[in-house]
């Protein structure tokens, strides 16, 4: 027998027929599973325009964590406004003449106009969500846009059903135009199906609408007033978002309240900072130095908390490499501000005299001045070339990390080139190993130093100061070999103590160790052009702002040194660091029979 293969007719429509089944079950939802990953997409664009209106909503203050406002609305204030294209839209609403073709593009009328009443039906576009073009001058000024992409379509034959040229254009119906308008991608936010997004403006301003027509299509009724709610029967099968003012007015107000706490933060910083910068130099320049460098003749030495055997606050670091060397601190706590220490005592002007701050809170290592967060004070001993020649000279930082405390200062090496090693963020601890700070390191534009309160002060600003004493006389003299005048503050006159300048004697022309007349006189005086003491900007040993002694007494052992106990005199001249006002004396004249015992 002959075996035969195949199906028989009624098998194959069987098939057929279980197939057609199948298709006629699936094929309605096709369009269903298309809807919905537009719906998806619908709502995915929106995301994207209420996060550029409002910014991330998972932006969050550092300080107390809530919601922060960002984009359009956070820069601005207030809702972007809608913008429509020109032309005859009068009483024919969406449908009227609102462009022109170019060749086989559509263009929309130029320039786009205001929408006058945002909760009724418009074309209008929140277009300051990516251009600044039609705001006002002063919006102008605090846009920080684009929030958003400009749209731009992306298949420019939609709406060819309806017109292809501007003749078929202007004879549509005014139904037809409309919906013609809404399939114009270009300078319009489109839905899932590629229609333009309604935007409305409602509730006396407190609610931004964004809608979308839906799979239908379905748009409003002419003069529509737009009730933003999903469950609004003229809303049935749109997809309604509603923003509300309420929503980001609080978050506005809250950090506004905020940056005028900032700001009182801020101000109360630079008050205290201000406060060192007077302990350090008085009221130097313009008045006179009663601070901390008219006492002590320089800036205050810079201490860190030191742990080894023992913990203290030290002035030095200890080169763990070479132990026998130690340099002092370019970084730390200026403590000679507020407790003496191991500084000498004021004599005639100069050593520590009193407290220039208050002590702060704290103990041990915790005894630092802080700034309005309660974060410490940075203090720097930085070099700085001025000059035509670039002298280098030490300049005094002080420095507040701000609101978030952070700030970037590398220091740099023997050669005042930046450290590479230094880190970023580098603690007080490395802070305070390095020994040179150079001016030009510190970038104020660095992110972590844009909110930083500096203030620098200069060495200029008390140093050098204006005298000029033309003619000193002593009178009966006894002993004109150990009667001496000496000024005290100037720096760098004398090894050592460097604080006791032009130590003048007696003169003896004759030579023979005796003195007649009774009466020393130093200075101008017929045939001579010198003064008896003279400084100013161009002195080679400056004299120091603040108040200075002119000592004049006698000085039986010869050290130049106006010992306790030995006999003298003196007058106190008030010294500032500006030639306008000079302390000018033309003649200062004191009589040995007033001297005595010197403290």
């Amino acid at each position: 027998m002959n075996a035969k293969f195949g199906f028989t007719l009624l098998e194959v429509l069987i098939v057929i027929g279980i197939m057609g089944l199948i298709a006629a079950m699936v094929w309605p939802m096709r369009g269903i599973l298309d809807d919905s990953q537009r719906e998806r997409a619908t709502i995915e664009k929106m995301d994207a325009v209420v996060e550029a209106m409002l910014g991330h909503a998972q932006l969050k203050d550092p300080l107390d964590l809530s919601r922060t406002i960002g984009g359009y609305v956070g820069d601005m204030g207030a809702w972007p406004q809608l913008y429509e294209p020109g032309g005859t839209g009068g009483p024919d609403g969406l449908g009227g003449v609102r462009g022109s073709f170019v060749g086989e593009r559509f263009q929309w009328t130029r320039p786009f106009q205001l929408v006058l009443n945002p909760n009724q039906e418009s074309l209008g576009q929140p277009r300051g969500l990516w251009t600044r073009d039609e705001l006002l001058a002063d919006a102008k000024e605090k846009w920080k846009g684009p929030y958003l992409n400009q749209p731009v379509t992306r298949n420019p034959a939609l709406g060819r059903h309806y017109a292809k040229n501007q003749a078929e254009y202007e004879a549509l119906n005014i139904t037809d135009r409309a919906d013609f308008h809404l399939l114009q991608g270009g300078e319009q936010l489109a839905d899932g199906w590629n229609r333009a997004f309604r935007f409305f403006i409602t509730n006396n301003g407190e609610t931004f609408c964004i809608v979308s027509l839906g799979p239908r299509g379905r748009g409003f009724p002419p003069g529509y007033v737009q009730v933003c709610d999903p469950n609004c029967l003229k809303n049935q099968g749109k997809i309604v978002r509603a923003l509300e003012r309420r929503d980001w007015a609080a978050v506005q107000a809250a950090r506004a309240l905020r940056s005028t706490s900032t700001q009182q933060l801020i101000f109360i910083t630079q008050d205290h900072t201000e406060r060192i910068v007077r302990a350090l130099i008085g009221k130097s320049p313009a008045g006179p130095n009663t601070g901390y460098t008219g006492d002590l003749l320089d800036w205050p030495e810079l201490f860190n908390w030191v742990c080894s055997t023992t913990c203290q606050w030290a002035p030095n670091w200890v080169d763990p490499v070479f132990p026998g060397a130690s340099k002092p601190f370019k970084y730390g706590q200026p403590r000679g501000l507020w407790g003496q220490g191991a500084l000498a005592a004021s004599r005639f002007g100069v050593g520590w005299r009193h407290a220039y701050l208050k002590a702060p809170d704290g103990r041990n290592e915790a005894e630092l001045l802080l700034d309005a967060w309660n974060r410490p004070h940075h203090f720097f001993r930085v070099e700085e070339p001025v000059g035509v020649g670039g002298q280098v000279v030490e300049q005094f930082m002080i420095l507040s990390g701000g609101e978030d405390g952070t700030f970037h200062f590398p220091p740099a090496d023997a050669h005042g080139h930046p450290d590479p090693d230094y880190p970023a963020t580098g603690g007080p601890a490395e802070l305070a190993k390095r020994v040179r700070f150079m001016m030009e390191h510190y970038n104020a534009d660095h992110a972590l130093n844009r909110d930083n309160i500096v203030r620098i002060v200069r060495r200029n600003e008390w140093l050098p100061g204006f005298l000029t004493i033309n003619t000193l006389s002593v009178n009966n003299v006894q002993n004109c070999a150990q009667t001496k005048c000496g000024l005290r503050g100037v720096v760098g006159a004398l090894p050592g103590e460097g604080a006791w300048g032009l130590v003048l004697q007696c003169p003896d022309p004759v030579g023979d160790g005796v003195f007649s007349g009774g009466t020393w006189t130093l200075g101008i005086r017929p045939g001579e052009t010198a003064a008896a003491f003279f400084f100013n900007d161009q002195t080679a040993n400056p004299i120091v702002t603040g108040g200075r002694y002119l000592v004049c007494w006698v000085d039986p052992n010869g050290d130049d040194r106006p010992d306790p106990g030995e006999s003298g005199r003196w007058k106190i001249f008030s010294i500032r660091a500006h030639p306008a006002h000079p302390a000018n004396v033309d003649t200062v004249t004191l009589s040995a029979l007033d001297f005595q015992p010197l403290p």
